[in-house]
């Protein structure tokens, strides 16, 4: 028997596609939230409580819609959501 490893996965193209391309859509997203808070604290030289409040701002809406996305998640097709996902 041939043995799995967690590397197994990136031995198939289209899933290192997928995956690079997750990996690049991520990186954008967290050097975007570096950006604002790098303008809030040193360029607009605004405290440690305007930075709360956008962590606050940025964090609600996942609060919010992460339940009602789980159920949706599960009633639609698989490519559909993923797409939708990354958007």
């Amino acid at each position: 028997m041939k043995r799995l490893t967690i590397l197994a996965p990136l031995q198939q193209r289209p899933f290192r596609l997928l995956f690079s391309g997750q990996v690049i859509s991520d990186l954008g997203d967290w050097l975007d939230t570096i950006a604002l808070f790098t303008l809030i604290v040193y360029r607009w030289n605004m405290g440690a409580s305007a930075l709360a409040t956008l962590s606050v701002a940025l964090a609600l809406p996942w609060a919010v819609i992460a339940p009602l996305a789980g159920v949706w998640a599960d009633r639609w097709p698989r490519k559909t959501v993923m797409i939708g996902a990354d958007l």
